[in-house]
């Protein structure tokens, strides 16, 4: 099974879409939303394995100076999954 999480993310007042352009080619981001309300942003990240979302948080989502904060949700299970 791969894993899976979903990361909202809080922006810097007016980077939402200089954000958006750095994380476009990842392919470990499987979905990007812009969002209204509390947070800015919600990513669905897919990888092998936990070691390296955990790797890819670190290194690359974590590294973006305009993200002021994130919240990371990792998936447990898909008991019905739809593609």
């Amino acid at each position: 099974m791969d894993a899976q999480a979903y990361v909202l993310v809080t922006a810097r007042h007016g980077s939402v879409k200089d954000i958006a352009e750095k994380l476009f080619n990842y392919p470990e981001i499987v979905n990007m939303h812009i969002l209204y309300g509390q947070y800015d942003m919600i990513l669905q990240i897919r990888t092998q394995t936990l070691k390296e979302l955990d790797n890819f948080m670190v290194n690359k989502i974590k590294n973006i100076k305009e993200i002021e904060r994130t919240e990371t949700m990792i998936v447990a299970d898909t008991p019905v999954p739809k593609d």
